[in-house]
């Protein structure tokens, strides 16, 4: 590595390192006057308040990580710019593409990065700041470990099941209802008084087997009933598959999320809103890339940009790829836009932008 591109990175990662840490600050100040309130009518003690901020900080680390991107390289590139260091450089023989080549490449580093911290880490954190809002802030009971209330999960084959309770110990249902689908049709329906798991399948006891076809017009008559005292069903789910709560998209990795995509698509039910949020865990840690690139060409221009016009240069540009990201995904979810496109279109129209300002700066 030559020395200009250490040096180049060693300012880009200073500068990084300030902007990350002051705007967490600024987030995590303004969220917390914010909900001050709330937390002193709600009782909350001091302890949870910290907990709750503890949680919360790996999720807004991604989400102020592109903007303190985009601060460093404008910071980074704008002072190189001042200081005749970046006309130095170019009058030397280094072309522009060439001399921001690190800052790229560090760009794509942090993108990689902060897609497995995502991944791994702010699932992680989400689902246990949703289990201390849930309990220790809003004050809900725990569930029990014996027994399961108001049981709803969508099986692996596409089966939707609901049941008034689970006994754990006992591995027995109270009425159980069970919805078999063929793409989004409704083909069959169980209801059962009990079920309890026989050692190799579910019994369903006392209930009635309805068996239904879908018409021309789409509508789905009912083309038998059965009723019966004891009925053998082979399903995948098995009494381990009932003990743990479902968990929430946010508190979902992406492959996590992905299988609970496709059966609840397998089970008839409209996914769209799901494939965008989906798309979007890969598409956003990107951003970190994009804004690197936007940032350099900006600051690279023949107009010299001051500190105070780079930060609010970088409140600007950050607001505007928010309000992108916001359409994008309205669009995808009410399936104006294909979720795929949905979840890239802000990051698409910032790396045209990007490459613009590179090409004009290069001249």
């Amino acid at each position: 590595m030559k020395i200009l591109d250490r040096y180049l990175l060693t300012q880009f990662a200073k500068a990084l390192a300030l902007g990350l840490v002051a705007f967490l600050l600024i987030y995590l100040v303004i969220d917390f006057f914010e909900k001050i309130g709330d937390y002193i009518d709600k009782g909350t003690t001091a302890w949870t308040v910290a907990r709750l901020y503890l949680f919360k900080t790996p999720y807004i680390v991604v989400l102020v990580l592109p903007i303190a991107m985009l601060l460093a390289s404008l910071f980074t590139i704008g002072r190189l710019s001042r200081d005749r260091e970046l006309t130095a450089a170019l009058a030397a023989g280094v072309p522009l593409p060439r001399l921001l080549l690190p800052l790229l490449a560090f760009g794509a580093l942090i993108s990689l990065g902060s897609y497995y911290f995502n991944d791994r880490v702010v699932t992680q954190s989400n689902l246990a700041l949703e289990d201390l809002k849930r309990h220790e802030v809003n004050k809900e009971p725990r569930a029990s470990h014996d027994v399961r209330r108001l049981v709803h999960k969508v099986g692996a084959d596409g089966t939707l099941w609901w049941a008034e309770a689970y006994f754990v110990a006992q591995q027995r249902f109270e009425n159980l209802v069970l919805l078999r689908y063929r793409g989004d049709s409704l083909r069959e329906s169980y209801t059962a008084r009990h079920a309890f798991w026989s050692g190799s399948q579910w019994r369903l006891v006392e209930g009635y087997h309805h068996r239904f076809a879908t018409t021309a017009d789409g509508s789905r008559p009912e083309t038998g009933t059965q009723h019966f005292e004891h009925l053998d069903l082979s399903l995948p789910e098995q009494p381990l598959d009932f003990i743990r709560e479902e968990k929430k998209p946010e508190a979902m990795d992406y492959g996590e999320l992905r299988e609970h995509i496709l059966t609840q698509t397998h089970s008839g039910e409209q996914a769209d809103r799901l494939w965008v949020d989906l798309h979007m865990k890969v598409s956003y840690p990107w951003a970190n890339l994009i804004v690197v690139l936007l940032g350099a060409a900006l600051s690279a221009q023949k107009r010299r940009i001051s500190m105070a016009a780079g930060f609010g240069l970088t409140v600007g540009i950050a607001f505007v790829y928010l309000i992108f990201i916001r359409i994008g995904i309205s669009l995808g979810h009410n399936q104006t836009l294909p979720p795929l496109l949905a979840a890239w279109s802000a990051n698409f129209v910032f790396l045209l932008a990007g490459v613009g300002f590179l090409a004009r700066a290069s001249r």
